[in-house]
């Protein structure tokens, strides 16, 4: 689904496990990203997302922490380099996503 008028700015954290011809992260199991976009509900915001990343050849495997931005920017103090992200997916209209923090045990493969 793309975005309309009735998107709001969604914030949440993948886990993702690369593709078996995706070598972008050498050994690495997996990686954490956080991921900033447009969506009109959780469920929504994780549909894009995952579409996403799955162009470059992600598989997600969970999410977790996802809020809409409005309720996240009251809890916590907005960092200048998120803030960089959430107007660059207000622009683009898509998915926009921050550095990938990776892992290399199964166990984050849940």
């Amino acid at each position: 689904m793309f975005p309309n008028d009735s998107n709001e700015m969604w914030i949440g954290v993948a886990n993702v496990v690369p593709d078996h011809i995706n070598t972008q992260m050498g050994k690495a199991k997996g990686a954490f990203v956080k991921a900033v976009c447009l969506a009109t509900s959780a469920l929504n915001f994780q549909e894009r997302v995952s579409t996403e990343l799955f162009k470059y050849e992600f598989t997600v495997v969970s999410f977790s922490e996802v809020e809409l931005f409005k309720d996240f920017s009251v809890k916590y103090n907005v960092a200048c380099d998120l803030q960089e992200l959430v107007d660059e997916a207000l622009d683009s209209k898509q998915p926009v996503f921050s550095s990938f923090h990776t892992y290399l045990s199964d166990e984050n493969i849940n």
